[in-house]
């Protein structure tokens, strides 16, 4: 790849993430800090970062940061905008960022993926990565993602292992996600004081990893030939949830994005918001081309530990769940109890028709809700029947 298409997607990535830290540097935990060294450093997953040079590199960063702020911003009422304007040199053509189009049109020719995107409210996200696998799936370009050491903005979340973007009509899903989540959970058992996990959930996540032949008394670089596969696995489910979610909008023409701009639900309405988000995934989960009918299909027992775990089945309430978690796990009322029993009796009919009965379960409460938006009642009004009545009935 052309070094000056590398460097004006860097400049892009760091405007970004200066653009964050300048306006509010409190918003950039340790943790994305650390992501970013040893991306950048091309670490490991299991090294540990931490030390002088950690420290060095770090503050060197958020001096980089300010200085790229003072000569690019421009002072706004609401803190300092840099505008994100690089364009992008590709084999003598100029083609601005958000272009995704026309520069994978060029980049995916030299096996390479770009994506400007906001997968995260509010932050503009950059990837380049290598193409491991692209095919189509309901007319939609596949990318499967290998590398990522080319470039990446500091706030691509290392939980985003997969995504749809509408914007650009194509799934990608990062590998190296799904990877770095292996070691994770590896990490919660082999290294306990690090996490406030008891005892009981440890022994789950190692019965999980067990499940995907992965023994967690290895050592972490002897683990790497049994996670490759684990990591294929992972990624087909990941393109057979956005494929549930794709089919699901296509036959019922449920959006959440849409209906809650609809309803004039604001970002201060997080429950609603984080509500419909749960629901949409369990429906994506739960279709008929879903990647939970597609593991029972598979008799894929590990992955189904692990796509479990990533719910939050298995783990307190009050320990490492989210809120779109939570109602996700009252959304699968069938499903996480029956999963349960299953880790005894691996009983595959019953996990298929707990499957079906949630389905149809959360399909009547999104036509409950498209019913709602069809009302000819203002949206105040249309929201306030959701927010009062059917989260707190889902709450009970």
């Amino acid at each position: 790849m052309d070094s000056k298409t590398l460097t004006a997607v860097k400049f892009n990535c760091y405007a970004s993430d200066a653009q964050l830290y300048v306006n509010k540097p409190s918003a950039i935990p340790e943790g994305v800090y650390k992501d970013l060294y040893a991306h950048e450093n091309k670490l490991d997953p299991w090294e540990p970062v931490s030390g002088e040079s950690f420290e060095k590199w770090k503050q060197e960063r958020k001096e980089a940061w300010k200085s790229l702020a003072i000569e690019h911003g421009n002072v706004k009422p609401d803190g300092i905008e840099i505008p994100v304007v690089a364009q992008i040199p590709i084999n003598g053509n100029t083609f601005m960022p958000f272009d995704c189009r026309s520069i994978n049109e060029e980049l995916n020719k030299e096996g390479i993926f770009y994506i400007m995107d906001c997968v995260v409210p509010g932050k503009t996200e950059f990837l380049l990565a290598n193409i491991d696998k692209q095919y189509k799936v309901m007319d939609k370009d596949v990318f499967i993602l290998g590398n990522e050491e080319l470039v990446r903005s500091a706030f691509l979340s290392s939980s985003i292992s997969g995504y749809y973007s509408s914007k650009f009509g194509l799934i990608y899903v990062r590998k190296r996600s799904i990877e770095d989540n292996c070691y994770i959970l590896m990490s919660y058992v082999k290294q306990p004081s690090r996490f406030v996990l008891d005892e009981k959930e440890r022994e789950f996540i190692a019965e999980a990893l067990h499940a995907n032949d992965i023994d967690c008394k290895m050592p972490f670089k002897d683990v790497a030939r049994k996670v490759a596969p684990v990591v294929e696995k992972r990624a087909e489910g990941v393109v057979r949830h956005e494929v549930g979610h794709l089919k699901h909008m296509q036959d019922n023409n449920f959006e959440s994005e849409r209906i809650l701009t609809n309803l004039s639900a604001s970002h201060s309405d997080i429950k609603t918001i984080n509500f419909m988000k749960a629901l949409e995934d369990a429906l994506a989960d739960t279709h008929p081309e879903g990647r939970l009918r597609y593991y029972t299909s598979q008799k894929d027992k590990g992955s189904l530990y692990l796509v479990s775990l990533d719910m939050g089945i298995g783990l307190k309430e009050d320990s490492d769940r989210n809120q779109v978690l939570l109602f996700q796990s009252k959304l699968l009322n069938e499903y996480v109890p029956t999963f349960l029993k299953f880790t005894k009796n691996e009983d595959w009919v019953a996990m298929e028709k707990a499957i079906e009965k949630d389905y149809a379960s959360n399909l009547k409460v999104a036509q409950t809700i498209l019913e709602i938006e069809k009302m000819d009642r203002d949206p105040e009004y249309k929201l306030s029947i959701i927010k009062k009545n059917m989260i707190p009935a889902l709450l009970k």
